[in-house]
């Protein structure tokens, strides 16, 4: 991971944590490099000291949700938004959207069960609301969200229910559901109108977030 430019060593070590911790990424960057993108799987977008979002995409987004509750409950970094892109959300593969898109292209319900086996270790049942979100106690004080989902998608439906958790305990969302896309469509923004159209839409929910002038 790339160090932070203008780090003073006065604060302490400047390179950036090893491994996927988000929670010390996010701190990290919060300390650090205001203003830098880190190269991860998911992008964490960097506004400016206590002005953090994310855009992350399906199972990344889970990790990532997560890491928003660590913040809450531990009193961590404030966050502006989060952005989140076909996220899986939880552990319930029996959603109208799973049985929908049981085999739908890139990804189907058994491929489902297959990933959340080995992101649980082979022991899906010691899942917490720190593995799988929806499982959270609360959803209050979680930053404004930005949801994307896909209607030909398994997981569109986790994506839906967060956002109503959201909206229930008063945090400002904007669900937004492709019609004709299916999981994965990020990859074709540049050769799908369909596509296109919602990643424009993406874009624009990062500059609101951001306080960025569009």
């Amino acid at each position: 991971m790339t160090n932070a430019p203008t780090a003073d060593p006065a604060d302490g070590p400047t390179e950036a944590p090893k491994g996927v911790d988000v929670p010390r990424v996010t701190a990290w960057f919060e300390a650090h490099a205001p203003g830098v993108a880190p190269p991860l799987t998911f992008e964490l977008i960097a506004g400016g000291r206590s002005n953090l979002t994310y855009r992350v995409t399906d199972t990344a987004g889970n990790v990532s949700r997560a890491d928003r509750q660590v913040a809450v409950d531990r009193n961590g970094p404030a966050l502006a938004g989060q952005v989140l892109i076909y996220p899986a959300c939880g552990n319930d593969f029996d959603l109208p959207s799973c049985h929908e898109n049981a085999d739908a292209p890139m990804l189907t319900r058994d491929a489902m069960f297959i990933y959340w086996n080995h992101y649980m270790g082979g022991d899906p049942a010691r899942a917490t609301c720190y593995a799988a979100p929806m499982l959270a106690p609360h959803f209050r004080s979680l930053p404004p969200a930005f949801i994307s989902t896909a209607q030909y998608d398994p997981v569109r439906d986790d994506g839906r229910q967060y956002a109503e958790c959201l909206r229930n305990a008063g945090v400002p969302v904007q669900c937004r559901n492709a019609p004709r896309l299916i999981h994965g469509w990020l990859r074709a923004r540049a050769t799908s109108d369909d596509a296109k159209t919602e990643f424009k839409a993406i874009c624009k929910a990062l500059k609101r977030l951001l306080q960025i002038d569009v």
